[in-house]
């Protein structure tokens, strides 16, 4: 991490300057204090609400779910005191090498310091009520991408209905198998095409599996 954030200062810096301000979003850790540094604004976007403090789930270190609110609300203490600890250590420094003052609560800094909106749909990552608006929604947000796609998978979309996306973003985990049988039993379920392109980090397939018999 202090390799990492080392790396970010300089370069983000040189991005970032003569800009109106900087949206961030990822791993982009220095991205609020070159913007302390600049004197312009900093917003990170959020994909997810798995990051953002919440009595309705565990933190993503902890990820062990249905244990309770309250037991979220602990879990989260140990998160943060962790991070800040950990990242605490590692943003110091890079901040110093901005000529900017020390900070050690990681998470505050990055989390409720810094404006952050939420690039997710409401219906499928509800807000937290204890949030009280802080964090607003503002959709999924979609870059075209001027990239020439695959030949194959191009005459794939091409010769048929368009297909249901599953995306992991990047996230990664043992047993993708199962995972893909998991996603296909789902589809089936809620009754839609079995054309479906599944993205995983480290995998990318296309599935076009025979619908069941009934």
């Amino acid at each position: 991490f202090t390799e990492e954030m080392s790396l970010q200062a300089p370069r983000l810096l040189e991005l970032a300057t003569g800009a109106d301000a900087i949206v961030a979003t990822g791993m982009a850790w220095m991205a609020p204090s070159v913007a302390e540094k600049l004197g312009i604004p900093a917003v990170v976007v959020l994909p997810s609400t798995a990051a953002v403090p919440s009595s309705l789930h565990p933190p993503p270190l902890m990820p062990w779910f249905g244990l309770g609110s309250w037991v979220n609300g602990v879990l989260w203490w140990a998160s943060e005191l962790a991070q800040n600890r950990l990242m605490g250590k590692a943003l110091g420094p890079a901040r110093a090498s901005l000529g900017l003052p020390p900070i050690t609560a990681f998470s505050q800094h990055l989390l409720v310091d810094t404006p952050c909106v939420i690039a997710a749909d409401e219906a499928l990552l509800p807000p937290d009520p204890g949030w009280q608006g802080r964090y607003p929604y503002v959709g999924f947000l979609f870059v075209d991408d001027p990239a020439l796609l695959d030949p194959a998978l191009d005459a794939w979309l091409r010769e048929g209905e368009p297909p249901v996306y599953v995306g992991f973003g990047s996230m990664a985990g043992a047993g993708p198998e199962r995972a893909l049988a998991l996603l296909h039993d789902a589809i089936v379920a809620r009754g839609h095409s079995l054309r479906v392109v599944v993205h995983m980090e480290g995998v990318e397939d296309v599935l076009q599996r025979p619908s069941p018999a009934p």
